[in-house]
């Protein structure tokens, strides 16, 4: 067997792990998903996978953190994480729109509106939902800007 098969091989046994510990640990909360969430799921894990990007948890739902927004299939989730005025490398925020003092992105396939309707402040340009400094500090670790 040549290296580049090996590789692809290699790749595919990581992302049926990837999938079916991360299938696991959504049955295991008792949210059985939805063929939808399923599919959504699988592309959240096979987009962390191409693009070398941890999962991540932020209050129980998979999720990844990025930078930037680009290539993200259309079927999963994206909200925008605001940093704080006083610190650019302290997420403060996770919203439904941000425009200034963007800190990156949390891209989930689930509804965090739907999910996390008691969490939601309201505001003029959409809702939020303010991190603690236990997930803040948490998000800073995962993407390792400091």
């Amino acid at each position: 067997m040549n290296k580049s098969n090996s590789n692809r091989d290699l790749k595919r046994i990581s992302e049926r792990r990837l999938y079916r510990d991360a299938v696991k640990n959504f049955n295991r909360q008792n949210e059985m998903g939805t063929a939808k969430e399923v599919m959504a799921i699988m592309d959240l894990l096979k987009y962390a996978n191409e693009n070398a990007l941890k999962l991540a948890k932020f209050r129980g739902i998979t999720a990844v953190l990025v930078t930037k927004k680009i290539g993200i299939p259309e079927n999963l989730n994206v909200y925008g994480i605001r940093h704080s005025d006083e610190d650019a490398y302290l997420p403060v925020n996770v919203e439904s729109h941000v425009a200034v003092n963007r800190w990156g992105y949390l891209v989930t396939f689930l509804d965090l509106e739907e999910r996390m309707h008691k969490d939601i402040i309201p505001d003029g340009r959409g809702w939020y939902i303010p991190l603690s400094d236990n997930e803040s500090h948490y998000f800073t670790g995962e993407l390792n800007f400091r």
